[in-house]
């Protein structure tokens, strides 16, 4: 931001009139210092969570935007669920390494050896921007790189499956009528050959207002959306197979205005507790710390009206904590999940993990490793 925007953006946000305790929320929900003062920094950090938030970056905190944030409620006090016995928690991936490597049986081998049962494949791209492609596979058109064609999704399949790791297979739509469709006849026959065990959505950037077309309302989309994933697994052939979506939780999915997170079977949360952010390094003590975080978004997903809740965690970013190893980091984030009674697991994301940038993240490894013991 320039000088005049933050100073325009003071200007206004002072004229609201927030006393100190909405400041420092406001200051908390958007990873500022919260000391209940207005300053730069405040505006800087408060620019950063509205564009990471689908919201336009300017820093100004009007009605609408305070009724976002004052939504994001410390995470209360919980009621302990009794701990997990060994093996009873599915973990799983996101899997998101190229498909070459991804197709090989060493690195199939791997997932085993990691205790990883399950593996969300990203099927498209994010469709964050309202002139993107209706519909286009993943990487397409990129050689070994991408999912371009059914047979590599097959090999991959038949590799998998012979080792008993079920396929989720994750797609980002708008809220756009001919987007679904050309998104749900494209999924039908790749469902079908993945046998897969869930159809997911991720609705984060691309599921928002600015994109609605050929419905009135974002719940009249979500609705649509809803009931072309259940078809599109009737026409697959797996009916039992189950519907979910996943985002963040700051977004209004999971907030006062939930639309796709209620219908759908299941809500795959994102639980990344990483340090730092954009915002700067994260406190221990933060709601966005380790193990308050994931009580935190599971009450939100909760009061959301998820029926299921599936924990997604981060394989990235954990050694930023002051005072904390990654090792501890990881592990907390896992435990408090465990905690509270959460038994499926999904780490973002498969390239931390053991493919290519799993150098920067040897924790990740070693955290799975551990869990087998």
């Amino acid at each position: 931001m320039t000088h005049v925007e933050i100073q325009a953006a003071l200007a206004y946000n002072k004229k609201q009139h927030y006393d100190d305790s909405e400041v420092k929320l406001i200051q908390e929900v958007t990873g500022s210092l919260p000391d209940g003062k207005w300053g730069p920094r405040t505006v800087g950090a408060i620019a950063l969570w509205q564009g990471e938030n689908g919201l336009t970056a300017d820093g100004k905190v009007g009605p609408k935007t305070f009724d976002i944030i004052s939504d994001f409620e410390q995470c209360p006090g919980y009621v302990q669920a009794p701990q997990a016995p060994k093996g009873d928690v599915i973990i799983g991936v996101w899997g998101d390494d190229a498909a070459n490597l991804m197709m090989k049986t060493s690195y199939a081998d791997r997932l085993v050896e990691l205790g990883i049962s399950e593996v969300a494949l990203m099927m498209n791209r994010a469709n964050l921007s309202k002139s993107a492609d209706p519909w286009d596979l993943r990487w397409k058109d990129t050689g070994d790189e991408g999912w371009d064609s059914d047979d590599k999704i097959g090999q991959l399949a038949e590799v998998y499956a012979s080792r008993a790791i079920r396929l989720i297979l994750t797609c980002w739509p708008r809220p756009d009528k001919a987007q679904i469709d050309e998104m749900c006849e494209a999924m039908v026959p790749l469902l079908k050959l993945t046998n897969a065990t869930a159809f997911e959505v991720d609705v984060e950037g691309n599921w928002k207002l600015d994109h609605l077309k050929h419905f009135r309302t974002m719940d009249e989309a979500a609705e649509y959306l809803f009931r072309s994933m259940e078809q599109a697994l009737v026409d697959a052939g797996l009916p039992n197979s189950q519907t979910e979506s996943t985002t963040f939780g700051h977004h209004s999915e999971l907030g006062r205005y939930p639309t796709v997170t209620q219908r759908l079977d299941r809500a795959c949360v994102q639980g990344y507790s990483t340090s730092p952010r954009s915002s700067g390094p994260i406190p221990w003590d933060s709601y966005l710390a380790p193990g308050k975080h994931q009580a935190w978004i599971y009450d939100r997903a909760r009061k959301a009206g998820a029926k299921e809740i599936v924990m997604g965690l981060a394989a990235y970013k954990q050694s930023g904590f002051k005072g904390h190893t990654a090792d501890e980091a990881i592990r907390v984030a896992y435990d408090k999940t465990v905690e509270l009674g959460i038994r499926h697991i999904r780490y973002w994301s498969s390239k931390w993990i053991l493919g290519s940038q799993a150098k920067h993240a040897p924790y990740s490894a070693k955290h799975l490793l551990a869990l087998q013991k």
